[in-house]
């Protein structure tokens, strides 16, 4: 029986089998026989093309809504090598670099190897290690052993005029589109004149095409262009990351600041287009396989305006500032907004505007005043005396120091066979803290070091945000505070009196203008220091809007009593420069390489009985006179933000 039913079961097994496979081939039959004809010939006459769309980068905007990066409509020369011989693609390179100097278009030139006269040299901006490499060649090969190379390698050598220039634009090629599939960039921003010029001349330029993509632009000349950062193109050793992620070799990305640090939200999704052509090359259909999104809006916490004149501000000082015999080379402002750690302003002397630095990057290289350096956030410095207000928060705090206690002040302070001076500008014999700060008294300050010692300093500064990054979306310098440990780790020696120094801000001691703000904005907020923040908000395609929250980066409780001492010696410090009683200052001039070089800065916060703002700036090479410019901020400060309550309210 059960013999039967298995013969049973493998016969319907085979019959199904065999309907199945009639199927299959009968319906390739049906395509071969029936439809050959018609499908040979549709695939004769259509050819299919899967073209990718630009997204556009999202809008950079101030907290105002003033746009600072956006983009406009441009147009790109694309070069197609795929299935193009060695001869074709040299022919069709010579065509548009002939192209681009009767139309006057710069084309896309990676290879470090320019001409001197009649040699041939390396440039010295270029990665001509990486060419090296390319051409595996020894680390000892000149220029002209790299072009001969490239002129073997790309079948170029006696072929007649440009073969540098068709050498270099190959190598060019293979940098940037190392997969002979992607699209090579050949020149951006095309003129129309010379867009009109390509389609003229189309039919002999294989491979040819012109596209309409989105390109970045900068709106305000030199405002915060440390701070936006930079977009470019994607290189070849970045690619294999970055088209993991979706990228395109083609398409550009954030080289530094906040193009950098928001990409992912800036940069949007490509779209894909399936083109359709017959064989005369007109478009017959276009499929769109997948729709391109722009880029999410990114809200700055800056506000332009105020960035704006206070780089005029610090720039018209730095020109005219020195030290002995030294002229001042730069320097740099910080605001914050005291309740939210948002940065309203970080200004840097000297600086450069977008196209400087695309057009004149090696001149700006140069520049003695070094333009492309971040003083506001990657500048180090000793602060000195502006210090001393976070020394004796510490020493009160800890019980060091009573609410009413005075200290002797002598000079020179004697301390383990050492003299340590004070000026005893307007002050000598016994003096409370308000007096101290107030005439920035050093003798004071050296004996609350030695009350806390370096470990309670080390505490303090913590806390403070001195000497540690602040949690800014973009790069800052970390710096370091004055102990033992880090004495020994730059080399040196520790001994007793360094202590003395570091409680008046010398010794190694190096923070960066944005670590002083954040020290006038703790005290301001009686212990909380909050993390700096340059992004106020994200806006997505859909409208949906994501705000940054302040977030606490350290916290003590500082008790009234001292709040007020201090506030009252830093009231009294700023009133020496005019200032009314609602500001807190502590200025500081502090040495740096030499003895007769120093720079000169302040922290400030106000007003006092709710503070709203927090400011740093130091000016270097500068003897003094920076305390002078708070007025200005301030004026400066609350003229900006009534304009941009106005322009908030308008919206």
């Amino acid at each position: 029986m059960k013999k039967r039913q298995t013969t049973t079961r493998l016969f319907l097994l085979t019959c199904v089998s065999v309907l199945l496979l009639a199927g299959i081939f009968s319906r390739l039959a049906h395509f071969q026989v029936a439809q050959g004809e018609t499908l040979l010939k549709k695939a004769n006459n259509e050819i299919t093309t899967l073209k990718t769309v630009q997204a556009a980068r999202g809008n950079i905007t101030d907290r105002y809504g003033r746009v600072l990066a956006g983009n406009k409509t441009s147009f790109r020369l694309t070069f197609d090598r795929t299935g193009m011989k060695p001869e074709q693609i040299n022919d069709t390179i010579l065509k548009l670099i002939s192209l681009s100097g009767e139309e006057g278009f710069a084309w896309e030139n990676r290879c470090p190897l320019i001409r001197d006269g009649s040699n041939v040299v390396f440039d010295e901006s270029g990665d001509t290690e990486a060419l090296k490499e390319f051409l595996d060649l020894e680390a000892s090969a000149d220029a002209e052993d790299c072009l001969q190379s490239l002129l073997k390698k790309y079948e170029l050598e006696n072929q007649g005029k440009k073969v540098f220039e068709i050498a270099c634009a190959r190598y060019s090629m293979q940098k940037l589109t190392p997969s002979v599939g992607n699209r090579y960039p050949f020149a951006e921003n095309l003129s129309l004149e010379a867009v009109a010029r390509v389609e003229e001349e189309s039919t002999e330029l294989d491979g040819v095409e012109i596209e309409e993509v989105p390109v970045r632009v900068y709106l305000n000349g030199d405002i915060a262009s440390h701070l936006i950062g930079t977009i470019g193109p994607i290189y070849a050793e970045e690619y294999e990351e970055l088209r993991k992620k979706g990228y395109a070799m083609n398409d550009t990305v954030g080289k530094s600041g906040i193009e950098s640090a928001m990409e992912e939200v800036l940069r949007g999704q490509n779209g894909k287009v399936r083109v359709i052509q017959n064989k005369n090359g007109e478009i017959i259909d276009t499929v769109t396989e997948r729709e391109t999104r722009a880029g999410s809006d990114v809200q700055l916490t800056i506000d332009s305006l105020l960035q704006d004149e206070l780089q005029q501000l610090l720039t018209d000082f730095v020109s005219t500032a020195h030290s002995e015999n030294y002229q001042s080379k730069g320097g740099a402002i910080v605001v914050l907004d005291v309740k939210t750690g948002e940065v309203l302003a970080a200004v840097n002397s000297a600086n450069y505007t977008a196209e400087e630095y695309k057009e004149n990057y090696q001149d700006l290289l140069q520049q003695d005043t070094n333009p492309l350096f971040n003083r506001a956030l990657q500048g180090v410095y000793r602060p000195g005396s502006s210090l001393k207000p976070m020394v004796a928060i510490a020493a009160m705090e800890e019980g060091k120091l009573g609410a009413n206690e005075s200290l002797l002040c002598i000079s020179p302070f004697e301390y383990r066979g050492h003299e340590y001076t004070c000026l005893q500008d307007h002050h000598n014999g016994y003096i409370p803290l308000t007096e101290a700060l107030h005439w920035s008294c050093n003798t004071f300050f050296y004996r609350l070091g030695l009350r806390l010692g370096i470990e309670e300093l080390n505490k303090y500064a913590a806390y403070m945000g001195l000497g540690q990054k602040t949690g800014l979306e973009i790069g800052e310098a970390a710096g370091r505070f004055a102990s033992p440990e880090t004495t020994e780790r730059l080399g040196g020696t520790w001994y007793p009196g360094d202590l003395l120094q570091a409680a008046i801000g010398q010794n190694e001691t190096a923070v960066s203008p944005l670590q002083m703000a954040c020290e006038a904005m703790t005290i301001a907020n009686q212990g909380t220091r909050y993390e700096t923040h340059l992004v106020r908000s994200v806006t997505d395609i859909n409208g949906t809007v994501t705000f940054t929250e302040p977030k606490v980066a350290a916290e003590f409780e500082m008790s009234q009593s001292t709040y007020d001492a201090v506030s009252k010696g830093m009231s009294l410090a700023a009133g020496k420069y005019g200032l009314d009683s609602s500001v807190a200052q502590k200025t500081g001039t502090a040495q740096t390489t030499s003895v007769d070089r120093v720079n000169n800065d302040f922290i400030a916060y106000l007003p006092i009985d709710d503070p709203e703002i927090a400011v740093s700036c130091i000016v270097e090479d500068c003897s003094g006179g920076t305390a002078a410019l708070l007025e200005q901020i301030i004026e400066i400060y609350q003229k900006c933000k009534q304009e941009g309550d106005i322009l908030q309210n308008s919206q």
